[in-house]
């Protein structure tokens, strides 16, 4: 995450170990334990939110174009998905 990204959603799995934080920029993830940070990659534009699935193995996250990115937490790979929300356009 860029030291000047404005956070605007956060997220922390059940066993607290992992955070996501939205931003203008992307989806990064902030694993507490090894105090690493890593940027996602595969976004474009703006987040608007981020939740982590109950079992923590994997992370949602939503853009401000509707797409709907899927994402393994452990690794930060994006799983494969074709949802977007609905909307216009």
């Amino acid at each position: 995450m860029a030291p000047d990204a404005s956070v605007a959603h956060v997220a922390l799995s059940r066993d607290g170990r992992l955070v996501a934080f939205g931003t203008g920029d992307g989806v990064s993830i902030w694993d507490v334990e090894a105090n690493t940070c890593r940027m996602l990659t595969g976004l474009k534009g703006r987040t608007v939110s981020v939740a982590f699935t109950r079992d923590g193995r994997h992370l949602v996250s939503t853009g401000i174009d509707r797409t709907i990115a899927l994402w393994d937490a452990a690794t930060g790979r994006p799983l494969p998905t074709d949802a977007r929300l609905p909307g216009p356009g």
